[in-house]
């Protein structure tokens, strides 16, 4: 409910719209079309920077008739909160905490066990610049580096966390 993947069939959950809640579910579901999409793509769609990268390219066309400079610095500003500019550094960062610094972002999804498209979704929704992570089972599939790994980034971030798991130890040391 709270990921607003189901309606609650009394009362109600309210969040200000400008909350950004990262989901990852026990079972990541990519579409037919994600499947063959490159590492990349899919992290750079999932964290919101490709459809700014796209408005931003579309409207420098333009930025020389001074008709969309002030809708391109709004956008612009969106692109720097996410971190744009550096965000192909930090999703390589990030995946390779995950143990996956070896596969390469131009691989297509479809090519990738279970496992390692839970950790590039998993990837995406950190990259996303989230306001509140609900994770379930966000250990599954995770080795000892990549576990801990996460555990760090959990603790040193100020994101707060609803988080479903059977791992005691994991949720001790996070909790």
């Amino acid at each position: 409910i709270i990921a607003g993947t189901e309606d609650p069939t009394e009362g109600s959950v309210t969040t200000s719209k400008d909350d950004c809640i990262g989901y990852l579910p026990q079972e990541v579901a990519m579409s037919e079309n994600e499947a063959y999409d490159t590492v990349s793509h899919y992290v750079k769609k999932i964290a919101g920077i490709l459809e700014i990268e796209k408005k931003m390219a579309e409207l420098e066309k333009t930025l020389s008739q001074n008709k969309n400079i002030q809708e391109y610095c709004d956008i612009q500003q969106k692109y720097i909160h996410l971190g744009g500019y550096s965000f192909e550094h930090r999703m390589k960062t990030i995946l390779s905490g995950f143990g996956l610094g070896d596969i390469g972002i131009e691989r297509q999804l479809c090519s990738l066990s279970g496992g390692q498209k839970r950790k590039v979704a998993l990837t995406a929704i950190l990259l996303k610049g989230v306001d509140f992570l609900l994770l379930d089972e966000p250990t599954n599939d995770l080795d000892l580096p990549s576990l801990i790994w996460l555990e760090q980034f959990i603790l040193s971030s100020k994101i707060g966390c609803l988080i479903v798991s059977h791992d005691r130890k994991f949720l001790d040391r996070v909790v």
